[in-house]
């Protein structure tokens, strides 16, 4: 099938072939009578041409190398020369691509294919790809800022490879967690960095509720920045933080298993999900050692009640007072390492009970985190951050949906 990508300006002349492969040669059609850009004149000849190499693509998605004739005027008004306009087929000043052909890069781009590939597949360089990648959504960048914050907002951090230097460096996703996508993400996670970032947000006063880990900078930031926002705690880290300490107890009053995998696994697992082999191993580790099974059937049951989902506010108080009943345990009747367990959950409490009736969690940004972290291999690694951020926003967020609509309409 022939290309269609200049059929109605461009006239082929032939046919010829370089380093990097066939090319056609092809001359631009006049489509109106030309005049001086400089002064306006009429009074114009020919003052030679020179050859303009480009790839297009055309609506039937072949691809062609041309190498078109462009053809240079002087003005016998102003004595000013100039190139000839290249525009209605489709080529900007210094451009190398149509526009066709520039979606092309950039969808694939959006849909997690490599630089590397797009290179090898376009014949261009793999910085090439990048830039056009910058380039198509430039303006969509500039008004992501400008968009609303979600009503329902998660909070969480993570880290990012720099590639060749050593070291870590984080950032702090910011997740619509109603509508299931990235929203923001920013440098840094201390407050310094964080707080005038978040600052910049529009629409601040109108988030009801956030979603975050134990992390009191977070929290604090959070009552500052979001006055009418709840701030619900992620089951997940509570629950991770009650089992951490239960192991870090046994672990101190049974030094030896810290070096036993199977019954550390058995520890961690829940009472329901056990196998007869790992029932077998913690039947005999409690016969030894009685004070790990009081603690083991303690953490099961805070376990329990703390994995309560989406109840009603009348179902609430009864929830609440058994919760208050083993913190006080936990502060009064527990050894140290659960005491300081029993403190930050009376340090959260509020925080911890929203969980009942919210039925989102931070587990959508988690999901997130994995596929940055797929990003990040895929790039080995990103030193400059506008570049993850970019990528993150095009593969997480709302910025392919803008893009694509943008384009349709155009």
């Amino acid at each position: 099938m022939p290309c269609v990508v200049f059929l109605k300006y461009l006239k082929i002349t032939g046919k010829g072939e370089d380093s990097q492969g066939k090319f056609e040669y092809s001359e631009c059609k006049e489509v109106k009578k030309e005049t001086c850009p400089h002064c306006g004149g009429e009074e114009i000849y020919a003052h030679g041409y020179y050859h303009r190499k480009v790839s297009a693509m055309g609506k039937d998605g072949a691809r062609k190398r041309l190498k078109i004739k462009v053809k240079r005027y002087k003005c016998l008004s102003c004595g000013r020369t100039y190139t000839q306009s290249c525009e209605h087929i489709g080529l900007k000043k210094n451009q190398r691509r149509n526009q066709r052909l520039n979606d092309a890069i950039a969808r694939e781009c959006s849909n997690g294919v490599s630089n590397k590939k797009i290179a090898e597949k376009y014949n261009m360089s793999a910085s090439a790809v990048e830039r056009q990648l910058h380039r198509s959504h430039e303006n969509l960048l500039r008004e992501q800022l400008s968009y609303p914050c979600p009503i329902v907002l998660g909070i969480d951090e993570h880290s990012i490879h720099r590639g060749n230097t050593k070291g870590h460096k984080f950032a702090v996703t910011l997740t619509d967690l109603r509508n299931h996508r990235v929203y923001e993400v920013f440098e840094g996670k201390d407050g310094k960095t964080l707080e005038p970032n978040l600052r910049r947000l529009k629409g601040r006063e109108k988030v009801k509720m956030v979603c975050i880990d134990l992390s009191s900078p977070f929290r604090s930031i959070v009552m500052r920045l979001f006055p009418n926002a709840k701030i619900v705690v992620d089951r997940f880290h509570v629950i991770r933080l009650v089992i951490e300490t239960f192991l870090e107890f046994c672990r101190e009053d049974e030094p030896g298993i810290r070096w036993q995998r199977g019954i550390t696994r058995a520890l961690r697992t829940k009472g329901e999900n056990l196998k007869s082999k790992q029932k077998e191993l913690l039947e005999d580790l409690f016969r030894k050692n009685p004070r790990i099974k009081t603690a083991y059937e303690f953490k099961e049951e805070l376990c329990k009640l703390l994995n309560i989902r989406e109840r009603k506010r009348k179902d609430c108080p009864p929830l609440i007072e058994k919760l208050k009943e083993q913190v006080w345990l936990l502060l009064n009747d527990a050894p140290p390492i659960f005491q300081k367990l029993g403190k930050t959950l009376r340090l959260w409490f509020e925080p911890i009970i929203r969980m009942w009736r919210f039925t989102k969690s931070n587990g959508i940004t988690e999901g997130f985190h994995r596929k940055m972290k797929l990003i990040q291999r895929r790039g080995y690694g990103y030193r400059n951050f506008q570049n993850y951020r970019l990528r993150v926003l095009i593969e997480c967020g709302r910025l392919f949906y803008c893009y694509v609509q943008k384009r349709t309409i155009k």
